[in-house]
């Protein structure tokens, strides 16, 4: 089965996206408060990196799973984020060494290569 590397991921322009670590924090449309591993957020969504929590659901989520997190949880977490206006979502699992997608206008998850 083939591998999608996120390394190949061509959506880093800084003119395009604004990119965020985990330390950056959303108010969601629900108003919980959910900081992902990495998120991207469309330019003219985001002019500026506002001063305390921007207030949006990111456009793309990454989630990074560490040796203590559970994949349901992290699959939750996703799924939230989807249902409150993330477009999508990545799950990197180290240990397989794979990267799983979920898209707020598809059900289900898949292979980040399509497979």
């Amino acid at each position: 089965m083939k591998r999608y590397r996120l390394g190949k991921l061509r959506l880093l322009s800084r003119k395009l996206w604004r990119v965020t670590g985990s330390s950056a924090e959303f108010v969601l449309p629900n108003l919980d408060i959910r900081a992902p591993d990495v998120s991207f957020v469309q330019a003219d969504r985001l002019r500026r990196s506002p001063r305390s929590f921007a207030e949006l659901a990111p456009d793309l989520i990454v989630e990074v799973k560490s040796p203590t997190d559970s994949l349901v949880k992290l699959r939750e977490k996703i799924d939230e984020f989807l249902r409150l206006g993330t477009k999508v979502g990545l799950l990197v699992n180290p240990e397989d060494r794979s990267v799983r997608s979920a898209a707020n206008n598809f059900a289900g998850w898949g292979n980040a290569d399509g497979a």
